[in-house]
């Protein structure tokens, strides 16, 4: 799929190649939940909030972000620690 092809698609079907992506991160901004998926060769941020009602959780979704270029990443590998000394530390 293409990042036209997923734009084109509809509201619902974005929603569901989004949560089929692989997960890159999660962040908080303005005091809202921001998760990023790879869609194929793309990425998609999704800003939303969480609210129950009558013992269910609602998604609400705010804004939408897609981007192919890698800079929508940073935030995320900003936050990842890739510390393999430590990683091997507790391996001995």
């Amino acid at each position: 799929m293409t990042l036209n092809q997923f734009l084109d698609a509809d509201e619902e079907a974005q929603k569901a190649f989004f949560w089929a992506g692989a997960f890159i991160g999660e962040k908080t901004e303005d005091g809202y939940a921001v998760i990023c998926h790879q869609v194929d060769g793309f990425y998609v941020e999704y800003k939303m909030m969480k609210s129950i009602w009558k013992e269910n959780t609602i998604i609400h979704y705010l804004d939408m972000r897609c981007s192919e270029n890698t800079d929508l990443l940073q935030p995320y590998l900003d936050k990842m620690d890739i510390n393999f000394k430590k990683f091997w530390d507790l391996r001995l």
